[in-house]
């Protein structure tokens, strides 16, 4: 297996946008079997995306758009770092409010849901520092004891709470 970096090329004329910009739309390279795993979106917004995937070892690889080669170990340590950017580009604040109508939106979750919940927990110390937690609190931060705690009684994933953060914070309240 190959593992290589590539940009989009035009549709029609296959010249890649690091050379021009495609004006009969976005494609992959012509490279046979080429599958793509992931992209540098922290650098997005940007017009020459940064494309990662891999390709069966006969392909030809000496196409444009293709934008190199790497072992596995460099591919899989630029992917790891890609994850990293994006994790400390990842809102991990909002106001009550922002969480409130982001919970709402995307999930149909409820002030009077997230009191239940907090109702719920059996330990009353657990409970009652739930209920300071979120009744007092004039920030959510996604990595605080009380939101790890109310997300998982909600049955939130960690991609639905990073999910909601990058929602909230986009709320005009």
């Amino acid at each position: 297996m190959k593992y290589l970096k590539y940009t989009h090329v035009d549709a029609v004329t296959g010249i890649p946008v690091t050379d021009a910009p495609a004006r009969n739309g976005p494609a992959m390279p012509a490279v046979a079997g080429l599958q793509f795993v992931w992209a540098r979106e922290s650098l997005y917004p940007t017009e020459q995306p940064q494309l990662f995937g891999t390709c069966p070892d006969e392909s030809d690889t000496d196409i444009p758009g293709v934008l190199g080669l790497y072992v596995q170990q460099d591919f899989e340590t630029m992917q790891a770092d890609e994850m990293a950017a994006r994790a400390a580009l990842q809102p991990n604040k909002c106001t009550p409010a922002q969480g409130l109508i982001a919970l709402y939106v995307l999930h149909g979750i409820k002030e009077s849901d997230v009191h239940a919940a907090i109702t719920a927990i059996p330990d009353p110390v657990q409970r009652y520092t739930a209920q300071i937690g979120y009744t007092r609190a004039t920030v959510w931060e996604r990595v605080s004891a009380t939101t790890q705690a109310l997300s998982m009684l909600l049955g939130l994933s960690d991609t639905d709470m990073d999910a909601l953060f990058r929602y909230a914070i986009e709320v005009q309240v």
